[in-house]
């Protein structure tokens, strides 16, 4: 069993800026101490995206920092246990992503002008 404390991600310690994990979902899911140092690192890095996704407006380097993101989520459901399905993905924490909310759809729909996934309508 972990400590509270063991549960909490500090981001930006400038900020005070932070997010804990699920403690009922790390139990039930039985993960370790090294699953839970891949969640913290993880989480960190998703807020580094998201600061370097806002900072620019570059084309490419949001294509890029998207597909980072996307990465990003799938290995964290790994590391939770869940199957990797990017349809429990929540585009709507990827900056500058414009698709449509996902709770109108079963599945995931691309706008062609996203600048985040837009350019799989184009391959």
């Amino acid at each position: 069993m972990f400590r509270q404390e063991d549960l909490r991600v500090v981001l930006d310690v400038r900020l005070d800026a932070g997010v804990w994990l699920n403690a009922a979902l790390v139990a039930k899911q039985g993960l370790s101490e090294d699953d839970l140092r891949k969640l913290k690192w993880t989480h960190r890095f998703k807020f580094s995206l998201v600061c370097r996704m806002l900072a620019t407006k570059n084309q490419d380097d949001i294509e890029i920092l998207g597909k980072l993101f996307t990465k990003l989520l799938f290995f964290q459901q790994k590391v939770w246990k869940f199957d990797q399905n990017e349809d429990m993905h929540n585009w709507k924490e990827i900056p500058h992503c414009i698709c449509p909310d996902k709770a109108s759809f079963e599945k995931h729909v691309i706008n062609q002008g996203c600048p985040v996934h837009g350019y799989r309508c184009r391959n």
